[in-house]
């Protein structure tokens, strides 16, 4: 998947039309702990980094301003943080070096664990993960979903190509090109949004009378 294509779906999914991203000088705070990172991070960074709904409405992009001392660590770049910093997302240093790397997840800063098997499918993953807290249509509050409940989805709803392995338990994402349909805690909680209204009506329709609310 190429970059033109992963930062179009995430346009698309949040109505962003114009860039907002860190200029080249306010990027180099972070050249001050690692000498290089990945292209796609960095276009990332530079194109989309300064979207707050995006970037820093639940979870957070480790941005050129924060206390970068804070997630200095031996062997991973840390550039993605859980709200209270339960877990941190990382890239390990010997492969910033790679067009695509894997993504990790760590709850302690010493045990990693592959979150995404590469920066693509995490970054898309966590704009649709945010997309539930930040778009404009939302379900309000959690369902819990039966097996069933999720197989009905499964079968009225395209399945994204990318998923978070850990946080929450697992997370997989459903629906259109402005929705996301989350589903998440191992296939037992549900939650969606769209950008669009008159896609938020169709989805609801049919999820409304899926699972029980929390």
């Amino acid at each position: 998947m190429n970059k033109e294509n992963i930062f179009t779906q995430i346009r698309t999914l949040f109505g962003i039309e114009e860039d907002c991203g860190f200029t080249e000088a306010e990027m180099q705070p972070f050249f001050g702990m690692v000498e290089q990172m990945p292209q796609l991070l960095y276009d990332y960074y530079t194109t989309l980094g300064k979207h707050q709904a995006l970037n820093q409405t639940q979870d957070n992009l480790i941005t050129p301003k924060s206390n970068l001392t804070l997630f200095n660590n031996p062997d991973y770049f840390v550039f993605y943080t859980e709200n209270q910093n339960c877990c941190l997302w990382a890239i390990a240093k010997e492969n910033l070096g790679e067009e695509n790397p894997k993504v990790y997840v760590s709850y302690n800063q010493k045990e990693w664990q592959v979150e995404c098997d590469t920066l693509s499918e995490f970054l898309l993953a966590m704009a649709h993960l945010q997309a539930v807290f930040a778009l404009p249509y939302t379900y309000e509050g959690f369902k819990f979903i039966t097996s069933e409940d999720l197989a009905a989805i499964k079968v009225h709803f395209p399945k994204k190509p990318f998923a978070i392995r850990h946080w929450l338990q697992g997370v997989e994402f459903y629906g259109g090109a402005t929705d996301s349909i989350v589903v998440l805690d191992g296939g037992e909680q549900l939650v969606y949004a769209s950008s669009s209204e008159n896609s938020f009506e169709a989805m609801d329709d049919f999820l409304k009378d899926i699972g029980e609310e929390m």
